[in-house]
């Protein structure tokens, strides 16, 4: 039986997963991902963070990759990658922004009301101080500011016992909200979820490549009318359309939390990477899931080699070479 290639889209969480839950370091992940992009392997980030926020991080990463924001609330599609408009999505600079739940503005207002059943048993972000955000979250007041700004949903810091904080999550469900426990923050949001907008932009991966043969092969069409060279030009399309669907994609996602179990659930593999400071999430798969040894970005690194040795992937990324290239 002959392999069919593969296209790996590797989608990460970030706090506690390829950034260490103490000072955010991603030292011992860097090797590994500079090896990823050589062999043009995506690495998307899917986070609990913002806009600004991955934005920022991602050119300390040097990632060129979509992400995913506010717990999934959002997916960025970079244009020079996506040439073609997706559908649902809507222009949002240099990217295709796919929106799958209401804006921040709506959950804020239902927050003030529930202050008046939940007095006292929690503060958010929306209400604090840059300078407050920075101290819960050991930022910088700079990447405090980014933190504050929420597109989506609204993290809170919660002050109550675990038995009001079931009150509070079933308050706020009855009014068509999630609630997410992250490492740090409870999160308040819509009806979206990291599984969801990964399927979404694994799909896109899918898609978007035979969209931008169709648009090639069009254009092509349109400059050459002999009836013989027209016939060469879709032979050849027509090989690079079966090259492109024997191609498999295959996600794996990697996460610490409960937020991050949508997204270890839906992909085809996943890794749990340990925390130091909360259990292991539980998962109902069995099959395709790693529970790393090591924690953080140590962790990251262990899952995304693990797997990659048995997609028998590891020696092409180890040398650098491009998985794209040797698909095509």
């Amino acid at each position: 039986m002959i392999n069919k290639p593969i296209q790996l889209i590797i989608v990460s969480d970030l706090d506690g997963s390829l950034l260490d839950h103490h000072d955010y370091s991603f030292e011992p992940a860097r090797p590994l991902l500079e090896q990823l992009a050589k062999a043009d392997i995506p690495v998307v980030l899917c986070t609990s963070k913002t806009r600004a926020e991955v934005q920022a991080l991602r050119k300390t990463l040097r990632n060129h990759s979509p992400f995913i924001v506010e717990n999934g609330a959002a997916v960025y599609l970079p244009k020079v990658q996506f040439p073609i408009q997706p559908q649902g999505t809507e222009d949002a600079g240099g990217y295709w922004r796919k929106a799958f739940c209401e804006k921040r503005e709506h959950w804020l207002t239902l927050l003030e009301e529930a202050k008046t059943h939940f007095i006292g048993k929690f503060d958010h972000f929306a209400a604090m101080s840059e300078a407050r955000v920075a101290e819960l979250t050991g930022l910088p007041l700079g990447q405090a500011a980014q933190a504050k700004a929420r597109e989506f949903g609204e993290p809170l810091q919660w002050l109550g016992t675990d038995e009001e904080l079931i009150a509070f999550t079933q308050w706020f469900q009855e009014r068509g909200a999630c609630i997410l426990s992250g490492g740090r923050f409870v999160h308040v949001a819509g009806d979206a979820d990291k599984g969801r907008a990964m399927a979404w932009l694994v799909n896109e991966y899918r898609e978007q490549g035979e969209q931008i043969l169709h648009s090639q092969q069009k254009q092509i069409k349109a400059q050459h009318h002999h009836p013989r060279f027209l016939q060469q030009i879709q032979d050849q399309f027509e090989s690079l359309f079966q090259q492109h669907r024997a191609c498999q994609v295959k996600s794996l996602a990697l996460g610490d939390s409960q937020n991050d179990v949508a997204m270890l659930e839906a992909s085809d593999l996943a890794v749990v990477i340990r925390s130091p400071v909360h259990e292991p999430p539980k998962l109902k798969r069995q099959k395709g899931v790693l529970i790393s040894e090591k924690e953080g970005p140590a962790g990251w690194a262990e899952g995304v080699r693990h797997w990659l040795s048995d997609l028998k992937l590891e020696q092409q990324v180890m040398a650098g070479d491009s998985l794209s290239r040797q698909a095509r």
